[in-house]
């Protein structure tokens, strides 16, 4: 019975580490630069929504705010995408 029960914990801890680690390093390492690039710029365009917002610009920030969520959501995109194709390979 012990041997079974090692042997299970032994599998499910194999199972967790491997869902842990990136398929493809390389291609975990591209996701993250792309996502760290659209949080940059996604920054910087929230940046911008805020003097627009001091400067009574509300129209001109709520687009940059909505332009700083497209950058971020596309990101995400690439990013999922460019990790769904190194675990296809």
């Amino acid at each position: 019975m012990k041997k079974i029960a090692i042997l299970t914990t032994g599998a499910f801890a194999a199972l967790a580490l491997a869902a842990c680690q990136p398929a493809d390093p390389v291609a975990e390492e591209q996701a993250q630069l792309v996502e760290q690039e659209a949080d940059v710029t996604a920054a910087q365009l929230e940046q911008q929504a805020d003097a627009a917002y001091d400067q009574n610009m509300d129209q001109r920030g709520d687009a940059l705010n909505e332009e700083a969520d497209a950058v971020q959501d596309q990101a995400d995109a690439q990013a999922d995408q460019i990790r769904e194709s190194s675990e296809a390979n």
